[in-house]
């Protein structure tokens, strides 16, 4: 959407909003993060989430970048093929998620019986 703005306006605007939708999303990370860690190793899992976060800072745009600039590929083909990597990443990083939240579920169904 953002390679297609020609105005600057539109394109100030567009990126607010995503700043916007990002903070969010940081915010509720770190809010859910809370409430699905044991109390007394929030310390310990915290180091590990920041620890995480960082590498995904570094290694996101070091694999964009290098499907990009040394895939060899012509055109928008490599930014095809780095953006479906970024999704296949997303989708992988859904399933321990979905782990989670099926364990937790049976969790508190257990403690409700």
């Amino acid at each position: 959407v953002l390679s297609t703005v020609r105005s600057f306006a539109v394109f100030f605007v567009f990126i607010d909003l995503l700043f916007l939708v990002f903070g969010v999303i940081l915010a509720l990370s770190r809010a859910i993060y809370t409430e699905i860690v044991p109390a007394e190793k929030r310390a310990e899992f915290f180091g590990f989430y920041s620890i995480a976060e960082k590498s995904s800072s570094m290694i996101g745009p070091l694999l964009w970048g290098g499907i990009v600039s040394f895939g060899g590929l012509s055109g928008t083909l490599g930014y095809r093929i780095a953006m479906g990597a970024m999704a296949a990443i997303l989708v992988f990083s859904l399933i321990p998620l979905l782990i989670l939240r099926k364990n937790m579920i049976g969790e508190t169904n257990d403690a409700n019986t």
